[in-house]
């Protein structure tokens, strides 16, 4: 997230704050494949940074940063 370049995982809260969607669309997600993730403890669910960018660049077709 913005002044927290080393964080490399979000929650689906955050991930939704990056996308600018709603939370239960980032859950859609994630069940669609669409957007991977990682369960932590059984119940937390995590989304890698690196994947929201990947999915950010494929669905605009921005490759550069």
């Amino acid at each position: 997230m913005q002044g927290k370049p080393d964080v490399l995982m979000v929650r689906p809260v955050e991930a939704a704050a990056m996308l600018s969607i709603s939370r239960s669309s980032v859950y859609e997600l994630i069940a669609s494949g669409a957007l991977p993730s990682v369960r932590v403890g059984g119940r937390m669910v995590r989304i890698p940074v690196a994947a929201i960018h990947r999915m950010a660049e494929s669905a605009t077709g921005d490759n550069a940063r």
